[in-house]
């Protein structure tokens, strides 16, 4: 009896030990070899953080080789780069996006273009010493706040296109992760007009342009410029502040 208990304990352990399937295609890329650092770079302003602690490398890269590959693509602008160094060189590189929970859809795309799903726990590692959430939790609604009133002042109408670009308003996203700046698009109180981003539309009646030039969180100043299908254009500049738990503005220049 003592033998057979034995025989059945030691291949759990075993089994326990090996962790979870590696996928064989990263295997390939040679992730399973000494790593001797990973960064990790925040893509919307080049903030970068360095793992260079040996379980903290160990438990990142087991995570990365445990990906499953998908199926759908996002079309999401990624918002990380994961860079991984063995004997001082870069072996591989990925892309990341945040907050992917659906499995079927990428949120790690290798260097060839491969699309896989990663745990997204593995964000725990690094998003909140990149992004500092926890210092700017007002993005969303200013985004909302100054849309909805762009589009009052420019009086577009129920079923027409408005192209929001957002992608070099680098000051402010880069505290937004790609999924949520999709999410906040479509929560916005459009009242029948349709909002997207410049690769969802090829065609508009109007393209609206941010560029925020100032903001804390709690104070900003931002560019706007509209332009509409037949190529015309105004400008607002707009300052704002957040009080009593919303922002207002005051425009200067329109």
């Amino acid at each position: 009896m003592k033998k057979i208990i034995l025989l059945l304990i030691i291949p759990f352990l075993f089994t326990s030990c090996i962790g979870g399937k590696k996928n064989q295609n990263l295997m390939s890329l040679g992730l399973n070899k000494d790593i001797e650092r990973i960064t990790v770079t925040n893509n919307k302003y080049a903030g970068k953080y360095t793992i260079i602690d040996k379980k903290t490398i160990e438990r990142f890269s087991n995570t990365i080789l445990e990906a499953k590959d998908a199926k759908s693509d996002s079309g999401l602008e990624s918002d990380f780069t994961f860079e991984f160094y063995s004997e001082s060189k870069s072996i591989a590189s990925f892309k990341y996006i945040a907050g992917i929970d659906d499995e079927s859809t990428a949120n790690l795309y290798d260097d060839k273009g491969r699309l896989y799903h990663v745990d997204n726990s593995i964000e725990d590692e690094f998003i909140n010493r990149l992004m500092k959430k926890g210092n700017f939790k007002h993005v969303s609604e200013y985004y909302e706040s100054l849309l909805s009133l762009i589009f009052e002042k420019t009086n577009i109408q129920k079923g027409q296109i408005a192209v929001v670009d957002i992608r070099k308003d680098f000051l402010v996203t880069k505290y937004i992760t790609s999924i949520e700046q999709k999410k906040m698009i479509e929560s916005i109180d459009n009242k029948g007009i349709t909002v997207k981003f410049p690769k969802e539309a090829e065609k508009y009646d109007y393209y609206i342009l941010i560029d925020t030039r100032k903001y804390n969180d709690n104070t900003c100043k931002t560019y706007v410029t509209v332009t509409d299908s037949l190529g015309s254009k105004v400008i607002y500049v707009l300052e704002g502040n957040y009080i009593d738990s919303k922002w207002s503005y005051y425009i200067k220049f329109k």
